[in-house]
């Protein structure tokens, strides 16, 4: 089975001096997914005086499934917060270090520092006996 990256929901980044108002988004909202009619799901990012909001309330994430070798492999994105923005190159990185894994003596422990929304994390687990990844990043620590 080939490597492929799921369809996301398009996330439109807006910013604004001040809060646009749920309604407004509401109607925002609407309107493109009208004129998007092939569009699965929309989540529209608000900025607005340092402070960031989503609409719908609370979809401010993105959920991804990236297939690798004949596996699914899903994590969590938040916004604002580091992240791969090419799913290509995250499964081509991945799907590398499983091939490299996969000559390994005899199943060992993995010690991922700096692991972020967990994706690496995710996608080698397999490989290992035990895993133990450390981040500062809360939010990244919440998602992964």
């Amino acid at each position: 089975m080939a490597s492929s990256v799921v369809l996301q929901p398009l996330v439109a980044e807006l910013s604004w001096k001040t809060h646009p108002g749920d309604e407004v988004l509401q109607q925002l909202h609407a309107g493109l997914l009208s004129k998007l009619p092939d569009l699965q799901s929309l989540v529209i990012l608000v900025s607005a005086k340092g402070k960031q909001r989503s609409y719908p309330a609370g979809q401010d994430f993105v959920d991804e499934v990236l297939q690798m070798k004949g596996r699914s492999v899903k994590y969590r994105q938040p916004f604002g917060q580091f992240s791969n923005p090419n799913p290509h190159i995250a499964v081509a990185t991945a799907e590398w270090l499983g091939d490299v894994l996969q000559h390994l003596a005899e199943p060992t422990d993995l010690l991922e520092l700096y692991c972020g929304c967990g994706s690496h994390t995710v996608a080698l687990a397999p490989f290992f006996r035990q895993v133990l990844a450390v981040e500062i990043n809360r939010h990244l620590v919440d998602a992964a």
